[in-house]
């Protein structure tokens, strides 16, 4: 026969374990990350991935936000930054790819040959900053449409930053690749581009091809690429515009030889840097329309 008082006792911890089954999550440690349908839980959990390292995981949940929810400034946001993860790519120094020779990073003043990668590096880059194109294309034309910055989203001049870089480097991508469809990526070796200290150079490492077939080479590398580097100029000049002047920038930006809407200030790094894109895009126009 119980006593009243184990009666009671028994009681108050089934009591207790209900009240915290309800109130508590006592069963929240065996939630399988990825599992839920609820796009926060989703993003806490990549953003837990991420942090342990486990970026495939993290992927593959961001992959499953984005299908739920592609509208979602923040699903959208971190799924690029999960792509570079993943691919184990190192921003800065991608970054320093599209600052001018002397812009403080530790580059040949005089030149120096970029993307000289092996092809499945080369691949590994076009695939993440294909899929970053992808996902923040829809955020800058909303922030320059609106001219306000998105309530839930807190990294506003990095999506402007990593938007330009990334179809900057795109485009660079296209210059030296050999397939004519922008799904596959196979670099021809003969394509290089040189940074010097104002702006890149094309050049082609084969000495037996006539000038007019070297010139047709070059033209059609520069038409693939073109839309690209417009796209990535006018992201870098809204991202300068968000930084140096605090303001989202709603107006037009024509593409070359159009004149940037404003007059850099070269004298600071994000100026700097704009500058020399211009210059390096502007100098491609020209070297296509003299082809």
């Amino acid at each position: 026969m119980r006593t009243p008082k184990t009666t009671i006792s028994r009681l108050t911890i089934v009591a207790t374990l209900l009240a915290c089954a309800i109130g508590c999550s006592v069963f929240e440690p065996f939630h399988t990350p990825g599992s839920s349908d609820d796009v926060d839980v989703l993003l806490s959990d990549s953003y837990e991935a991420l942090d342990k390292g486990h970026y495939d995981k993290a992927m593959a949940i961001m992959d499953k936000a984005l299908g739920i929810a592609p509208n979602d400034p923040r699903v959208r946001y971190l799924h690029a930054v999960t792509a570079v993860k993943a691919r184990d790519i190192d921003m800065y120094d991608v970054v320093a790819i599209v600052q001018p020779a002397d812009g403080g990073f530790s580059i040949d003043s005089t030149s120096e040959r970029v993307l000289f990668m092996s092809d499945a590096e080369l691949e590994n880059l076009y695939e993440a900053f294909r899929i970053v194109s992808a996902d923040l294309k829809p955020l800058v034309e909303g922030l320059t449409q609106s001219g306000r910055e998105y309530k839930e989203l807190r990294e506003t001049d990095d999506v402007f930053m990593s938007y330009g870089v990334a179809e900057t480097i795109v485009g660079m991508l296209r210059i030296i690749d050999n397939d004519d469809t922008a799904n596959e990526f196979s670099p021809d070796r003969r394509l290089t581009i040189t940074k010097t200290p104002i702006s890149f150079d094309i050049g082609i490492e084969d000495i037996f091809l006539p000038p007019a077939e070297l010139d047709q080479i070059v033209d059609t590398a520069i038409e693939r690429s073109w839309d690209h580097f417009v796209q990535g100029r006018r992201a870098l000049f809204l991202y300068y515009q968000f930084v140096v002047n605090e303001v989202i920038w709603t107006q037009p930006v024509s593409a070359p030889p159009g004149q940037l809407p404003e007059q850099l200030d070269t004298g600071n790094t994000v100026g700097a840097m704009v500058d020399f894109v211009d210059d390096g895009v502007r100098m491609l126009y020209e070297e296509k329309e003299d082809l």
